[in-house]
């Protein structure tokens, strides 16, 4: 009798299982898969979440520490995409002017030329067959030419705007020297990226050489080389420590030995000093000299030429899909302006804030200093990163925000990845046609980051 009570027991547990699994709508591997995972010693004193909802209804199907604020790394991107589509719009441009004080006569311009920056990231960027350094270059000089210009008694100048030129608090000094930690400035210039170009021996441990950077001229400020040769095939182990507006830096670290053009991308420490110098170069080799730069410009300019930046669908394809930092802090700093404030970072952080706030999402689960992620110290929940996912699926700019995100193990998702923290956010559709919105977020496991991808990939295939 006691043998056929506990088999009518094991039946009965098993029948309420099986149909709490349906009742939540999730798959029947998925409370197994989520226990391994719980479990797994590497993440005996992590941080973890997890949060499913389903993405017709948005009910929240699963949850595991949803209201756990961690750093997210570059998932945090989301909350600043999808609110630069509602904030600014999804035709949004950057504006940028070029034009002269003073007047013209018999060719002379006796005044200043002057550039009024936007804070534009893709101004002179080489994604973007129109916005090219070579490019952008030789449409100002032919702006000048074509205004009869032949002769500046006056300087080079950028127009003073509403702008923070400074990189967010609490970004670390082995990321702000490199081309990921570059800050957004009024004018942007080359992502404010520069590369250097190495030469590495034989043998490893030996010095390498750089042999080129791009830009060909590095205006202003050098960076003494004490990367060394590594094992072949170890790949970019250098790190450049350059500060915003230093003249000098270093690099150090490792690259593969035996490379003959191994590039290393670092930050331009001030991209409008590097673009000045760029500018007056290309003005008088086509025969309109300017002596020199000067500082910013106040007064009123007649226009000559205005560049406008790609819209929004296509900053934000970068912005995503590449996961570009500097995209994210020109977007944050524009939504602050947009909305009437000095384009600053904690203007923009009060602004993406308040604008979930409103979205049903408390403040406090978005404790954020920047746009991008790149801060250790921000910290966000799973929940509301499924939140705004589901409230970014029932806008009519979706599909480019949707086609901007990653593919991660055959999913629609938005990566994380800085020191000690791997997150996943996205979308995704499963075999039967059930469709999910997801994020995932570990802390401090004790593996390595691939084997913590692992770990989280095969949780996710529960819902394939």
């Amino acid at each position: 009798m006691k043998l056929l009570c506990a088999y009518i027991l094991l039946l009965v547990f098993t029948s309420l299982t099986l149909t709490g699994a349906a009742q939540t709508g999730m798959p029947a591997g998925w409370q197994k898969a989520i226990d391994v995972f719980s479990h797994d010693t590497a993440l005996r004193y992590a941080g973890w979440s997890v949060v499913v909802a389903d993405a017709n209804t948005g009910k929240i199907l699963t949850e595991r520490q949803g209201d756990l604020g961690l750093p997210a790394a570059s998932t945090q991107k989301i909350f600043t995409s999808i609110a630069a589509y509602a904030l600014l719009g999804r035709q949004y441009q950057f504006e940028t002017k070029w034009g002269y004080t003073g007047n013209i006569r018999d060719g002379v311009l006796s005044g200043d030329l002057v550039l009024m920056p936007s804070g534009d990231p893709s101004f002179g960027s080489w994604r973007y067959a129109g916005s090219r350094p070579e490019v952008i270059l030789d449409s100002l000089v032919a702006a000048v030419k074509k205004a009869g210009i032949v002769r500046v008694t006056g300087k080079l100048r950028i127009m003073h705007i509403r702008w923070e030129n400074s990189i967010p608090d609490g970004w670390i000094w082995q990321d702000i020297g490199n081309y990921y930690g570059a800050g957004a400035y009024a004018l942007n210039w080359r992502e404010n990226q520069f590369d250097l170009v190495f030469e590495s021996p034989d043998k490893i441990g030996e010095q390498t050489k750089v042999i080129s950077t791009r830009p060909a001229f590095l205006e202003g400020f050098g960076v003494r080389n004490e990367v060394l040769s590594g094992a072949a095939g170890s790949g970019d182990n250098s790190i450049i420590y350059l500060a915003p507006g230093a003249d000098s830096g270093w690099v150090s670290g490792t690259i593969p030995v035996r490379e003959k053009g191994f590039e290393v991308s670092g930050s331009l420490p001030d991209p409008e000093r590097q673009f000045l110098a760029e500018l007056r170069q290309q003005l008088n080799r086509n025969g309109v000299p300017v002596l020199q730069e000067g500082g910013p410009a106040s007064d009123q300019q007649t226009t000559l030429w205005t560049y406008r930046s790609p819209p929004l669908d296509s900053l934000n394809y970068w912005f995503l899909r590449k996961s570009i930092n500097l995209y994210g802090e020109a977007l944050l700093k524009a939504i602050a302006g947009k909305a009437g404030h000095t384009a600053s970072t904690a203007s923009g952080v009060e602004v993406l804030r308040n604008f979930w706030q409103q979205q049903g999402i408390d403040q406090h689960a978005i404790m954020v200093i920047d746009g991008s992620g790149l801060s250790p110290q921000n910290r966000i929940t799973c929940r509301s990163l499924v939140s705004a996912l589901l409230y970014a699926a029932k806008q009519p700019w979706f599909p480019g925000f949707y086609a901007s995100m990653p593919v991660y193990n055959g999913m629609r998702l938005k990566s994380g990845s800085i020191s000690g923290s791997r997150a996943f956010a996205g979308y995704h559709r499963s075999a039967n046609g059930r469709e999910y919105v997801l994020a995932v977020v570990a802390n401090n496991y004790s593996c390595s980051s691939s084997q913590i991808v692992r770990k989280m990939f095969e949780l996710l295939d529960q819902l394939k």
